[in-house]
């Protein structure tokens, strides 16, 4: 950002104006195929599900029919960007800090081997 006055702009954990986007890329090509602008003082998964939401139904009705895959860090790591990709089908690896521990993994692991997407920890 330059200059003090720019529309959304703020400051965000690292004290420098800005924006906190989030960007979907192909993989393949690296091609742009959406971009949101937020406040630099965003929290990471601010507008997450609806972004998964939004960046599949554009992809869609742009043409793709095969299987679409969600990578994402462990900011979109939610309950709710999990729910958009199981309503819209799409495949998901989402980093997770989350570490469960040899006590709960007996109670946590089935369950996430059932579900359609990957849990990485």
């Amino acid at each position: 950002v330059h200059g003090k006055h720019k529309q959304g702009a703020s400051y965000g954990y690292t004290k420098v104006l800005g924006f906190h986007p989030i960007l979907a890329t192909r993989a393949d090509t690296g091609e742009v195929l959406h971009l949101r602008f937020r406040r630099g003082s965003s929290n990471t998964q601010r507008g997450a599900q609806r972004f998964v939401r939004e960046v599949v139904g554009r992809v869609r009705r742009a043409g793709a029919s095969g299987e679409l895959t969600l990578r994402a860090d462990s900011g979109f790591h939610s309950q709710y960007v999990v729910r958009a990709c199981q309503d819209h089908h799409v495949r998901y690896s989402i980093e997770c800090d989350y570490l469960f521990g040899p006590h709960l993994d007996h109670l946590i692991w089935p369950h996430l081997a059932s579900s359609i997407g990957e849990v990485r920890h």
